[in-house]
């Protein structure tokens, strides 16, 4: 797979919180949303991975296990430097989606569980936005009203 960064996208969620994602494909018609959260250094990260996708251009990557040693990084390198740990992590998780899509399955059976119907929803609210006086239920539509 020959990956391409389509665009990078930020939400700002408060003051202190900022999302950041990146938008990969694999240069077959198919791509995916990739998170790159790493605080303040999200925009370093960012620019990490292009460079990362960059560099594998001309490479075809068969499996996210590949990526490290592609790039001819080691676990250490990723633990000692968390800016290139996030884009790889991104990087890997990209590789990952964009295979289970190929294969025609869930991210959940690529990676050898067995097929879901539904999973129980998780959701940060990021507690933050309590002590900052925001009102949650506008983040949700119909004004909070569930189901």
């Amino acid at each position: 797979m020959k990956l391409t960064i389509e665009k990078f996208a930020s939400v700002v969620v408060t003051t202190n919180s900022t999302w950041t994602f990146a938008v990969v494909s694999d240069g077959e018609g198919s791509s995916t949303m990739v998170e790159v959260t790493a605080g303040d250094n999200s925009r370093a990260v960012a620019g990490t991975l292009a460079d990362l996708v960059s560099e594998l251009r001309d490479e075809d990557i068969g499996d996210e296990s590949d990526v490290e040693g592609l790039l001819e990084l080691s676990s250490d390198d990723l633990r000692r430097d968390n800016v290139l740990g996030t884009a790889v992590s991104g990087l890997r998780t990209a590789v990952a989606q964009l295979s289970a899509m190929r294969a025609g399955v869930g991210l959940t059976e690529f990676l050898g569980g067995g097929p879901v119907e539904s999973v129980p929803l998780y959701a940060n609210i990021n507690r933050s936005l309590f002590r900052h006086g925001a009102d949650s239920r506008r983040l949700l539509p119909g004004g909070g009203k569930s189901g």
